[in-house]
């Protein structure tokens, strides 16, 4: 298995196209490295931008389904994710 990092960025006003993978990422032991939330306009609050940032340890199937997925969640809205392999040292 390789240590895959999900960095998952997307305004409140979508927050629940991407609660699937939220719920998902607890359930199947993903570790939340990071948790923001920026607020960006005053008078905008759909607008605040909340930032997740997991760890999985997953095989390339697994990782390209939770993409596709996220993707298909995502498509048409402002928010995004970035997906990338982890450096693991050896020893």
């Amino acid at each position: 298995m390789v240590v895959w990092v999900f960095r998952l960025v997307v305004p409140r006003r979508d927050l629940g196209r991407v609660e699937w993978f939220l719920e998902e990422a607890r359930a199947r032991g993903f570790r939340l490295v990071g948790e923001n939330v920026s607020k960006l306009f005053e008078n905008r609050g759909d607008l605040d931008v909340f930032e997740y940032v997991f760890e999985a340890e997953l095989s390339g199937g697994e990782r390209r389904e939770l993409e596709e997925k996220l993707a298909r969640s995502l498509h048409g809205c402002l928010g995004f994710f970035v997906v990338f392999r982890r450096r693991v040292e050896p020893g």
